[in-house]
Order: structure tokens, then sequence, then C-alpha cells
């Protein structure tokens, strides 16, 4: 076999210099990327103009805000500490129907919030604590997928070699677990924060009536809860907290993800009986957060109004002729995918340019561009009501807000894959004489493609899921399924909620299908979101 000699310093400061010649400078990359992300966030405009008068800013509109800051502190932090046991479980032990399992722990990313309110509340009724744990998915989902990279990166056998040295357990957390795992689940534990601090949906089902406190939810019933100048100011505050939130969470996300390599998995029945009851234990609270609510989803779409028996009526329903409220439920299903096809029609190209402007930027520039790009998927709402605020509504406005999340989206899961022009790979390709294009198909397209199904079918589940933006901007021409599900909820008759829950279990179908499929399709064990 031929010896392959290392590459000399003279062609990597060629390499660089090539590099440097082409790419734009990064301070003008960064105000591309600046711009790209005012394009999408430029409804913050009227919403500023309207909440900067001092009696905007009442107590009321602390209040308000605390009310979803406070629920999602707890919903974040319950979410990634059950997070903890199970990724390392999915990365270390030989779990059976590994993929499926992780498929459905991460559900709550792309499950619409009606679906899962709704099931919870069949459970158990309206009430806080369980706000916080529909709002824990979250945390638990984007835990398993960060914190379980984070394990897979994590030698076991150093932790084998401490043990056998006598290292006490707390030693062994406090110096060996804790520097490397704890930026990984740090920053998802921001990520969730941000993500529970504006979960419109469930919210708006599991609120009690009597706390309707939430600045989103005042925002979608016109100022029921709070006037719409303070409720303006409240939503402001929200997004400046999610502004700072993001940046965090961009500077704390690891950069790469290890791989478990020749090192294996370890056979679950080698672990002691403690450890795999309290491991059996994670696992079922996991399934109650994440899988309970959807079964209870399916009792309550095949049962409700019709005394407990098994029936089909409500799921026909959904596209009979008859029209139980003032939305006909097929339309605005209808209405919803079109929205949705939409929105994902337009994110693909802004997420692409955005991701490429991102990736070569290092430092605050980075940070300040990715989370501006990124912010849109934390603060639909806040768009929504700074378009309501500008006399915009309506489908088109619809369109604009599920485009700015979808982009969000897509700039998030495109990054990795930009990144890796920037690596040096993309120039050595160059260097030893392939065209630009067979380098792109190469090195760029081959890995774009994998992500850009993942990304589409998360932009399709949001859009369509999405509740908040929707009942701000409805108009009678232009509702969609979220908004027929929450006048369904409004009736609050057995037929108008069977037909609720029957068209959020349609949503949960999708949406399972979709990413289960893409789930099972990935060559990747763990990838970041």
């Amino acid at each position: 076999m031929t010896a392959v000699a290392p590459r000399s310093p003279d062609i990597d400061r060629s390499l660089a210099r090539q590099a440097s010649a082409r790419a734009l400078p990064a301070g003008v990359r960064a105000l591309f990327g600046l711009g790209l992300a005012a394009l999408l966030l430029w409804p913050l405009v009227p919403l500023i103009n309207e909440a900067a008068t001092r009696d905007a800013w009442s107590r009321a509109v602390f209040e308000a805000a605390w009310s979803s800051i406070w629920q999602a502190v707890l919903a974040a932090t319950a979410g990634v500490a059950l997070s903890v046991p199970l990724g390392w479980a999915l990365a270390r032990l030989a779990v059976p129907a590994r993929r499926l399992v992780r498929a459905l722990l991460t559900l709550p990313i792309v499950t619409p919030g009606l679906a899962v309110a709704l099931g919870a509340a069949w459970l158990l009724g309206p009430s806080w604590p369980l706000l916080v744990v529909a709002n824990a998915g979250f945390g638990l989902a984007i835990g398993v997928r960060l914190g379980g990279a984070a394990w897979l990166a994590l030698d076991p056998r150093e932790t084998e070699t401490a043990r056998t040295l006598g290292l006490p357990f707390v030693q062994l957390v406090r110096w060996h677990y804790v520097p490397a795992l704890r930026r990984a689940f740090a920053a998802s534990w921001v990520l969730a924060f941000a993500l529970a601090l504006s979960a419109v949906a469930s919210a708006y089902v599991l609120a009690p009536p009597s706390r309707l406190a939430l600045p989103e939810l005042a925002l979608g019933t016109s100022g029921a809860a709070i006037g719409t100048t303070s409720s303006a100011a409240a939503s402001l505050l929200l997004a400046a907290i999610a502004v700072i939130a993001l940046a965090v969470f961009v500077r704390l996300r690891p950069a790469q993800h290890g791989t478990l390599g020749a090192v294996g998995f370890q056979p679950a029945g080698s672990l002691a009986i403690r450890d795999r009851v309290l491991l059996g234990l994670a696992f079922l609270l996991a399934a109650m957060v994440t899988v309970g609510p959807l079964l209870a989803l399916g009792h309550g779409a095949f049962t409700l109004g019709a005394a407990e028996q098994v029936t089909g009526a409500n799921v026909s329903a959904v596209f009979a002729d008859a029209r139980p409220f003032e939305l006909e439920p097929a339309a605005a299903l209808r209405y919803s995918l079109l929205v949705a096809v939409g929105a994902l029609a337009i994110a693909l190209p802004l997420g692409f340019v955005g991701a490429m402007l991102v990736a070569p930027l290092r430092g605050w520039m980075a940070t300040a561009v990715e989370a501006a790009l990124l912010l849109p998927l934390c603060i639909p709402v806040v768009l929504a009501s700074g378009l309501r605020v500008a006399e915009r509504d309506g489908a088109f406005a619809l369109l604009l807000v599920h485009a700015a999340m979808g982009s969000a989206l897509m700039v998030r899961l495109m990054l990795p894959s930009a990144r890796a022009r920037v690596g040096g790979q993309f120039e050595a390709a160059a260097l030893l004489g392939a065209s630009r294009w067979t380098s792109w198909k190469r090195l760029i397209a081959a890995s774009l493609r994998g992500r850009l199904a993942v990304g589409a079918a998360l932009v399709l589940c949001w859009s369509i899921g999405e509740l908040g933006a929707a009942l701000i901007l409805q108009r009678a021409d232009a509702a969609p399924a979220s908004v027929a599900i929450a006048f369904a909820l409004q009736r609050r008759t057995a037929t108008a909620d069977g037909l609720a829950f029957a068209l959020s279990g349609l949503f949960f179908l999708f949406v399972s299908i979709v990413f289960v499929t893409i789930e099972y399709r990935r060559t990747r064990e763990i990838t970041e979101f």
C-alpha cells in the first residue's frame, strides 16, 4: 500500500489564501445575514411603535410575562433532567428498537401542541402543573438529541478506568461527567426554555380559565386578559428574553458530535438491578410525557359523543358536508396544508442562504446573526401580532409568519452541512483538480439532501400545528385547521369536542408517520437539533 504523505504547511496556506480571496469579508456576510433576519422580523417594528408608550408598561405586563417565564423554567428543567439518563441509555445501551424509541421520545418537537394538550386535558383536565408537564416534552426531546450526542462523544473506557482506580462517584461526576456534558445539556435547557416560553397551543387548552394571563392568550383573544397595548409590551418583553436565550444557545451548543466507534453498545442486562429499575422508571415517565397524551387523544377521538363506545363518527364528520360551527373542517384542513406547502417553498431558499451566510462567521458576529435568524422560531405569535397592528391579516400574513418560522428551522438544520464547505474540504478538492460543480455535488449536496428532507418535514409539521399566529390573523375566509379546533373547543358540546379530537388526531397521525419514517432512513445515530 502506498503511504500518503502529509499535506505541507505551504499547501494549507495556499488553500487559506484561495478561500479568503473568493469569500466575502466576514463583516459583509454579517450585514447580509442581519438584513435577512430583518426581512423576517420586520413585523416587530409596528409592535414596537404600539408599545412605545409609558402607559403600555404597567404592572400587569410584567405579571403576564412572569406567568409565561416561570412555567417555561419549570418545564425546561423537568424535561432536560429526565433526558440525562435517557440520552445515556440510547447512546450506550443496546436498547431494543432504539431508533423507534428515540423517535417517540423526540416526537414533542414536531407534534402539534394542540394534539398533546387535548390528550393531556382528556386525562386530567386543565391545570398549571399539567401545562408544565406538556411543555416538558421540549426539554426531553432536545436533551435526548443534544445530550445523547454528548454521551456518545464521552469515551466509556475512561469511566471504567476511573472506577477501577477507586474514584468516588461524586468526584467522577464532578471531574468527568460535568465538564463533558454541561455544554450540551445547558444548550438543551436554553432552547427548551425559549420554545416553552411561546407554547401557545398548550397554554390555550391547559391554562385554567381563571388564570388566562399569558400575553399570547391575550393577543389571541383580542386582549381579553390585558389591553392590546399592554399585551404588545408583554410580548416584546418575552421576545427580548427569547433573543437572549437563543444567543446563549448558539454559544453553548457543541460544535461537533462524537461517534461510538469501536466501543460498541453495552447489553442492558449487564446493569445492576437497581440501575435497571431506575432506568425503567425514567422511560415510564418519558412515555407519560410523550406517548400518554397522544394515546388519550386517540381514545377521545373514537369515543367522544358515543357513550364510551368506539366509533368512527368523529373522524368521518371532518370530511362531511355538515358544519357544526363557523368553519368547515375539511376546508380548514386543506387551507392548513396549502399554507404549510407555501411556507416550505419560501423557507427552503431563505434557509439555505442564511446558513451559507452564517457558516464562515466566528465569534460575536456568528452568535448575533444566527440568533437573529433563529428568533422567528420562538416568537411566531409576536410576529403575528405585529402584522395585526399593521392591519395585515389573512392568508398572506399567515404565510409570512410560517415562512419566517420555517426559514429559522432550515437555517438550524443546514448549518452543519454549510460549515463543511468552510472546513477546507471544498478548497482541497479544487486544488486536486475537481471542478466547483463536482466538489459541490460530492461534498455539500450529498449532506444537504438528507437535511433538506428532515427540514421539509419539520416545517410542514410545525406549520400545520401552529395556533397562536393563526388565532391572531384569522379571517372568516382564511382560517386553518388549528383555528377550527379552537372554535370547536369553544362550543363545549360533545359533537364539537369529538370533531376537535378527530382533527388533532389526524394532525398527529400525519406528523408521526413522516417523522418516524425519516428517523428510520437516517444513517447517523444521533443528530443535532
